[in-house]
C-alpha cells in the first residue's frame, strides 16, 4: 500500500504544471500555489495580493488565428510580466488558458 501511494504521488508530481505553448503555469499549479500562499499568509497574519486580467477579445483572436498564434500572443504578453516579478515567490499563472493571474 505504501509503495502504491508513493507511486501515485510521483505521478501527480510529474504531471505537467505549465502550458506547453506558453511556458506559464497552469490552473493546477495555481491552485497549489494559492493554497500554500494563503496558508502562509494566514499563519503569519500577512497579506496576499492577487492581480488578474485578460486580453480584450482574446477568444475572437483565437477563433481567427488559431491556437498556435494564440499561444504566441500569450507568451508575448506573459514574458514581460514575468520579467517584472522580482521575487521568486511572485508568479505569473495562466489558470484557464486565457486569463493571467499574478500572485
Amino acid at each position: 500500500m505504501h509503495h502504491a501511494l508513493l507511486k501515485a504521488k510521483r505521478r501527480i508530481r510529474d504531471l505537467p504544471r505549465d502550458y506547453p505553448g506558453t511556458g506559464l503555469l497552469n490552473g493546477g499549479a495555481f491552485s497549489d500555489l494559492f493554497a500554500h500562499d494563503w496558508a502562509v499568509a494566514e499563519r503569519e497574519q500577512g497579506k496576499l495580493s492577487l492581480v488578474t486580467f485578460t486580453i480584450d477579445d482574446f477568444s475572437s483572436y483565437l477563433a481567427v488565428f488559431g491556437r498556435h498564434a494564440a499561444d504566441s500572443c500569450l507568451r508575448r504578453v506573459g514574458q514581460p510580466i514575468c520579467r517584472c516579478l522580482h521575487r521568486a515567490s511572485y508568479v505569473n499563472v495562466l489558470p484557464d488558458g486565457q486569463r493571467f493571474v499574478v500572485l
